[in-house]
């Protein structure tokens, strides 16, 4: 049964999203997303007790739901198990839809601008890593594995960062396609299996339909 307070929680969610895409991160405030709700700022503050929760709540939804997206319409296909697959569809996904959008690439500049990612998306990062290691059956302690996402992450940030400066004028899925091989690469994936995965998902990315799935509006 959807409840009362769940009901309240989405509603806050999407307009704090509708002004997030229109306004920007920064410029948005609590303020302003309780009183498009309707709502008090201290009902906000319940269900977010930051405004950066709310944005790692926007986050979590949308990785998880490309890799819904990709879990069920390629079920038949196995890609639940091919873990490089499965990633490299999702980087293509997620990439083209908060880079062709202006005013989705503009929060993902803010956030860039200010720190990575790596705090909004880290459970979900932890969890797509370990399935690396255990499908590939990689031999790396805790501490390596942190550091190699830790680097991927710094690599990722610069990189966007000049993507979005102007200054690399790439191809969305060619940018994609360089910073994926980051992290595979450090864990020792073999490159065979890495340039398969990008050759592969490349084509089926090229083949989809709209998949519905937003960022913020």
């Amino acid at each position: 049964m959807y409840s009362k307070g769940e009901y309240r929680k989405d509603i806050l969610l999407k307009n704090a999203k509708e002004l997030f895409y229109e306004k920007g991160y920064r410029n948005t405030t609590i303020r302003e997303i309780a009183a498009k709700s309707g709502d008090p700022v201290s009902l906000v503050h319940y269900y977010f007790q930051k405004k950066d929760d709310i944005l790692r709540t926007v986050y979590s939804d949308f990785c998880n739901n490309i890799d819904l997206f990709l879990y069920t319409k390629y079920a038949d296909q196995g890609i639940e198990q091919d873990i490089l697959l499965a990633h490299a569809l999702n980087n293509r996904i997620y990439y083209d839809i908060l880079l062709k959008d202006p005013c989705n690439s503009r929060v993902y500049g803010e956030i860039l601008e200010s720190s990575t990612n790596a705090r909004l998306i880290g459970r979900y990062v932890e969890y797509t890593s370990q399935k690396y290691v255990d499908q590939y059956q990689i031999s790396v302690s805790d501490e390596q594995l942190k550091a190699c996402i830790a680097i991927n992450f710094g690599g990722r940030r610069e990189f966007y960062r000049e993507y979005l400066s102007g200054r690399l004028p790439l191809d969305i899925q060619e940018g994609v396609s360089l910073i994926f091989s980051i992290f595979p690469r450090l864990i020792g994936i073999d490159t065979r299996e890495i340039d398969r995965a990008l050759t592969q998902s490349l084509e089926i990315f090229r083949q989809l339909p709209d998949t519905g799935i937003r960022f913020l509006a």
